[in-house]
Formats: structure tokens, sequence, C-alpha cells
């Protein structure tokens, strides 16, 4: 059985290739980053505005709630079921 040779060609196609993810990662990372970082400043606003409040909850499509069971109703109705809570500071 003969064993595989990788040429420089494919060596660099594969190189180019895990870069490419790499990179894709990353910017997964910053679009993650930027949006929480856009939640917290909505967050900060509407607490602001709502002395009482400790939290807001905000569901995937980015609708705040005071309420964790009024964005956990909403939730059900999306694909992202997913809640995020961000407390007072």
């Amino acid at each position: 059985m003969e064993k595989q040779v990788k040429t420089t060609e494919q060596e660099a196609k594969e190189k180019a290739a895990q870069e490419a993810i790499k990179k894709a990662e990353q910017d997964v990372l910053k679009a993650k980053d930027k949006k929480s970082n856009e939640l917290e400043t909505k967050a900060n606003a509407i607490l602001k505005d709502y002395p009482q409040a400790g939290e807001v909850h905000f569901t995937a499509d980015g609708f705040p709630f005071l309420m964790l069971s009024d964005a956990s109703n909403h939730a059900k109705t999306l694909d992202d079921k997913t809640v995020k809570t961000i407390k007072r500071k």
C-alpha cells in the first residue's frame, strides 16, 4: 500500500481552509460581543427609566422584558428560545 504524500498545493489549500475557519470563528465571537454590548446599553437605559427593576430579560429577537415570565412566554413563539438576563450593576 502506497503512502499518500501531500503536495505543496494540497498543504496550501488546507492551511487556507484552516485560516478561513479561524477567521470565521473570530467574526462570530466579535458579532456576539457586539450584540452583548448593544443589549447591555439597552438594559442600562431601561433600568435607568425603571429604578425599581433589578434586571431586564431579552429574547433572541431583542425584545426587552422586566418580567422573566413575559420574556419566557414570548420566547416560546420564536425559533431561538434563548432569554438573556442582564442585572443592574
